[in-house]
């Protein structure tokens, strides 16, 4: 149930001057921002120095730097069409090992807010119609809480939270009126949450234990797509499920294959994921009211992860990891990580280094 509302405090002398240097560049000319979000990215990119903010406008290639921050790292960056702000996650390289969230409005160039929790923050995701950001936290006391808060109120409240267990990849349905959390709990099983204004947690998902994994809401909200596996480490399957659990229908059904990281488009009944069952993770695009399947990317050299849709739903970005890298199975390098572009026949409209992206509008 909503509890724990409370007013952020203004953010001090030191982390004002933290808040001047890590965006002087961005308040230069790289603070104009213009147009549609589905015609720019921003993302992030390993540097000499670490991990910096970078943008690019998808009609040209043309890249620019948007941070410049040789004393920490820069990572996960969501843009709000609809408040014109960019939140991301920092942190320092010397002292406090944790991740907080900075958010940051172009218009208002001096304009900056930091939350500073004292432990990490982490999975962001922006409300499409409000001022709300959610995101996972761990508490200064222990437990985990998936939280939002009010950017433009600076108002927190905690939705849920959990002993014992991990809360993680909080989204919002379309509406914004829900949303949608990880349970990750320690007999390496996970269950998807929903999340609504004066009601406890609900699990989606069922008792029987599964790994229930990157939950979503499709367009218009009648539906839950995540994916599934017997285990952390089995093979998955894409999935669709009523927010009341009443009815499920397995999209991919190929126990043999891994099938993950579903992403539905905002403007078809359609869905994005990563399937292997041509060899090495390729994008595939599912309708999901008649069940085709297409790969969109067939790439035996390279591994594809992570896509998401445009706004608009006529692009697809994803990052391009090198073909025999697996999640847990090692660190991930970003700097041998690259992102990509495709329209939905799987042209290729865009690629450079970096990882992470997100959709953000470009500049003139």
């Amino acid at each position: 149930m909503l509890s724990a509302v409370s007013r952020l405090p203004a953010a001090g002398a030191l982390a004002a001057a933290w808040v001047a240097c890590a965006l002087a560049l961005a308040c230069s000319r790289s603070a104009e921002v213009s147009g549609s979000p589905s015609e720019g990215l921003v993302f992030v990119r390993k540097t000499a120095e670490g991990t910096d903010l970078f943008r690019a406008r998808i009609a040209d290639g043309a890249i620019e730097r948007l941070t410049h921050t040789p004393d920490r790292n820069e990572d996960w960056p969501e843009w709000s069409d609809r408040i014109r702000r960019l939140a991301f996650l920092t942190a320092p390289f010397a002292g406090r090992r944790s991740w907080d969230l900075l958010v940051w409005s172009p218009e208002r160039r001096s304009e900056a807010s930091i939350y500073a929790s004292g432990q990490t923050e982490y999975f962001l995701d922006w409300s499409p119609g409000s001022a709300h950001l959610a995101y996972s936290h761990q508490t200064a006391e222990g437990p985990f809480v998936v939280a939002q808060v009010d950017v433009e109120a600076n108002v927190r409240q905690v939705l849920t939270s959990a002993n014992g267990s991990l809360l993680v990849r909080p989204s919002f349905a379309f509406d914004g009126r829900r949303l949608l959390a990880q349970e990750l709990r320690s007999d390496r099983t996970s269950r998807i949450l929903l999340l609504e204004p004066g009601h406890p947690a609900r699990n989606v998902t069922g008792a029987e234990p599964f790994y229930d994994d990157h939950p979503r809401f499709t367009r218009n909200d009648e539906w839950v797509t995540f994916d599934r596996r017997a285990s952390p480490t089995a093979p998955g399957d894409v999935l669709l499920i009523r927010p009341d659990g009443s009815e499920t229908r397995n999209l991919t059904d190929s126990p043999e294959h891994d099938d993950h990281s579903p992403r539905p488009s905002p403007v078809r009944d359609e869905l994005v994921f990563v399937s292997d069952r041509d060899g090495t993770p390729d994008i595939h695009l599912v309708d999901y009211a008649t069940g085709a399947r297409r790969n969109l990317t067939a790439t035996p050299d390279a591994g594809e992860w992570m896509p998401r849709f445009s706004p608009d739903g006529e692009r697809i970005v994803f990052v391009i990891l090198p073909p025999d890298f697996r999640p847990g199975r090692g660190p991930l390098d970003y700097g041998a990580a690259r992102i990509a572009v495709i329209d939905r026949e799987g042209r290729r409209l865009f690629e450079t280094d970096g990882i992470n992206p997100a959709w953000m509008p470009a500049w003139k």
